[in-house]
């Protein structure tokens, strides 16, 4: 065998192992230098009551307090010129901001003469304008996008008030509100 070719062989091997040995030690050394990663994770959490105001004449002057409904459905007599007034408290008892949201679902009216006989008066939390309108059927966005601290606690007063329009010629008939929907969704980071 040809010497120079011996020593070709002896340095291909020799640089081979010195290439394993580099990458075995590299990669070692990128193992055993990573420091911890810690993702630390919020929660979204709500605590919601809903109240009727302790109003025995329903003149819209209430008598003291609010009265918690814990039992659906929940009903009531409409009389003209009556004022229905009702609580809502939502508590984000999580750990992160969140956008909150409220909303009728369904509102279901047997005559549409209901339609403007029955008017929604609250104050938007997230503009501070009142707002006074009539209700119509289908759902109904309260508001939208409300921007709660984590255990910040939002109180929203809302009043339905009867028209005194209101007559015996839609006796019998029925307004239903099918649910409220109260939503904390997480703020998407841009």
């Amino acid at each position: 065998m040809n010497p120079k070719r011996i020593l070709q062989l002896i340095f291909i091997v020799l640089s081979a192992i010195f290439a394993a040995g580099s990458l075995v030690f590299a990669w070692f050394i990128v193992t055993f230098s990573t420091d911890e990663i810690i993702i630390d994770v919020g929660t979204l959490e709500l605590d919601v009551v809903f109240f009727q105001a302790n109003d025995d004449n329903l003149d819209g002057t209430l008598d003291g307090g609010y009265t918690e409904i814990t039992g659906m459905p929940f009903t009531e007599i409409l009389i003209p010129g009556q004022v229905y007034t009702f609580r809502i408290t939502a508590t984000n008892t999580g750990t992160v901001e969140g956008n909150l949201s409220l909303s009728i679902e369904d509102i279901l009216m047997t005559d549409p003469l209901y339609e403007s006989m029955i008017t929604l008066d609250f104050l938007d939390p997230t503009t501070s304008a009142p707002v006074s309108e009539n209700l119509t059927s289908g759902p109904y966005q309260i508001f939208d996008e409300y921007l709660m601290d984590a255990e910040e606690m939002l109180t929203f007063d809302f009043t339905l008030t009867v028209s005194t329009a209101l007559t015996s010629s839609i006796a019998s008939e029925t307004i239903t509100f099918s649910a409220f929907l109260i939503r904390l969704d997480q703020i998407a980071i841009t």
